[in-house]
């Protein structure tokens, strides 16, 4: 017979790694991750294995509590094919987040991005009143076990509803403060809408939504009047937010047989186009919002993998690294390739001009239904996505 572990030791050195990394800064938040217990939001979790997905179902063993209690996100709903639909996570992220967003006690909160429930939880506690957090998630498998354990967590009361949460949920809005788990590439006006005079909004925008982007930062925004402005304060990625289920992508892979252009990859000379900057989050930040429909992927050639990198709008071209990282070939069609070629030298050159601006370089500003991310340089601002 299993008896039930003593989780007090594993919540305390977990909140102190938080609190060395510099993820934890106020009392309020430390005392928050020390109450809300986390392990009764994962009856399970997926660990990513060679050949899929494994199973790991609760365990009262240290191994289990050890990982719960760990920095690290934990899958918890996967679709028949394996994709990834929900997760728990973060923490450090999700603490950074909660001392952006300076949640008071008394203030009404919209979450955006139930998951497993445990950030909301986090938000009833510092809110001090289940009743004042509001919490909405597009996966209706994921909402009465999140419910269930957060009534078990900070007790009843708090709304838990299903529906898309790029709409906000105006019912209980006006909100002293939003915050969104999930990634998305601009803010939505009903966020704008649905927060209170001099609310604030932390959420992360990552740029690419159909297009794989793997980094984004978090945009810590203020409104003020009919005006949201803030700033991208921290590199930060979430599951991208989504209308239920993993839409499938149709990607037809560029034939690669005809070779049009061939660089060194390593050159000492100051190369057109360095493609080290594919590595950079900082440049595939500024590339994913300019060429939204950017994507890559690895292919065996010879006896290794090369990297392959396209454009859904043009297929039939591709940049190619080879497996040695010696040299990069530009194949496929003539005429799309040039088209290619360009935009990827133009976004390049654009983002040396700019000084490598790094994802917390960017500003944001919302003055009407639309907003805009800007860098502000020596000589003067520049909105570079601006249309």
């Amino acid at each position: 017979m299993n008896v039930a572990i003593d989780t007090h030791p594993y919540r305390e050195r977990f909140v102190e790694r938080l609190e060395a990394n510099g993820d934890i800064t106020s009392k309020r938040v430390r005392e928050a991750f020390l109450a809300v217990p986390r392990h009764l939001f994962f009856k399970y979790y997926y660990r990513r294995q060679q050949n899929g997905w494994e199973y790991c179902p609760r365990e009262e063993t240290d191994s289990w509590y050890e990982t719960i209690y760990s920095d690290e996100g934990l899958i918890s709903l996967l679709d028949d094919d394996g994709h990834i639909l929900s997760c728990g996570s973060q923490p450090a992220v999700m603490a950074w987040m909660l001392e952006a967003l300076d949640v008071r006690p008394g203030q009404r909160v919209l979450e955006i991005g139930t998951g497993t429930g445990y950030n909301a939880a986090l938000l009833a506690y510092l809110t001090g009143d289940p009743r004042l957090v509001t919490t909405i998630d597009i996966e209706a498998q994921t909402i009465a076990a999140a419910a269930s354990a957060i009534g078990q967590a900070v007790g009843p009361g708090m709304t838990v509803v299903v529906g898309d949460g790029r709409e906000g949920y105006a019912a209980n809005a006006p909100y002293d403060r939003i915050i969104v788990t999930g990634g998305y590439p601009t803010v939505p006006l009903a966020w704008k809408e649905q927060l209170a005079q001099n609310g604030i909004l932390a959420c992360v925008i990552e740029p690419g939504l159909m297009s794989g982007a793997v980094t984004g930062g978090v945009l810590r925004a203020v409104k003020e009047g009919s005006r949201l402005s803030g700033h991208v304060v921290r590199r930060a990625t979430f599951m991208l937010l989504h209308a239920g289920g993993i839409a499938q992508q149709s990607r037809r892979y560029p034939r690669l047989e005809n070779m049009l252009l061939t660089i060194p990859a390593r050159s000492s000379e100051s190369p057109l186009f360095d493609p080290s900057a594919l590595s950079s989050p900082d440049f595939m930040f500024l590339l994913y919002y300019d060429l939204p429909d950017f994507y890559w992927y690895v292919r065996r050639e010879g006896s290794g993998m090369a990297k392959v990198y396209a454009l859904r709008s043009h297929p039939e071209a591709a940049l190619v690294i080879a497996p040695d990282g010696e040299q990069m070939e530009l194949r496929g069609d003539e005429r799309q390739a040039r088209i290619f070629w360009n935009h990827l030298l133009r976004a390049y050159s654009f983002w040396l001009h700019l000084g490598r601006p790094g994802i917390t370089d960017y500003k944001f500003e919302m003055p009407g239904e639309e907003g805009f991310l800007s860098i502000t340089m020596p000589t003067g601002t520049v909105w570079p996505f601006a249309p």
